[in-house]
């Protein structure tokens, strides 16, 4: 196709800012993984129209599935957190079987809730969620069927706004 416009590959790269990037958009074999073709950035692929003359018969495409696979963050860390994760207990005084550690609540709250964001625990047991959802600048709605837990809950987590006991 740049043949076609009189521009090669190279030239598109320089244009662009890139060294052996262009080249990839070009490739018959994108899509598959582990093969080397790519689509361009969308920012890119409206620059590259420009160069190359093209009409806009596939912007929709370009742009809609390329943004989408951009909103698939990585992990803050760099890399994939694991499979097995190794968290100590964590000792609980209040009268409650099965405390989570505070270590995993974290975690979990970090990786599918955005800071700002509203957690829901529908067995909110000792508050454990709560405790380390409003620490981390979330919000949470905990949900609790036993008297006795609600009253642990109210002492973890001093900033209930509200509890409704059914």
């Amino acid at each position: 196709m740049a043949q076609k416009r009189g521009i090669t590959i190279k030239e598109i790269d320089k244009l662009l800012g890139y060294k052996d990037t262009a080249g990839h958009w070009f490739r018959k074999d994108s899509g598959s993984w582990g093969k080397g073709g790519s689509i361009p950035l969308p920012d890119n692929w409206f620059r590259l129209k420009e160069i190359l003359q093209f009409d806009d018969i596939y912007d929709r495409w370009v742009t809609e599935t390329h943004l989408v696979l951009q909103t698939v963050k990585p992990h803050p860390r760099g890399k994939n957190p694991g499979d097995v994760w190794s968290i100590k207990l964590q000792p609980f005084q209040e009268a409650h079987f099965a405390t989570f550690p505070e270590e995993l609540v974290k975690r979990c709250i970090e990786a599918g809730c955005p800071e700002g964001g509203v957690v829901l625990d529908p067995f909110a047991g000792s508050g454990t969620v709560g405790k380390v959802a409003y620490e981390l600048g979330r919000s949470a709605i905990l949900i609790e069927l036993v008297p006795e837990y609600v009253n642990i809950i109210k002492k973890r987590c001093s900033n209930i706004k509200e509890i409704i006991f059914v």
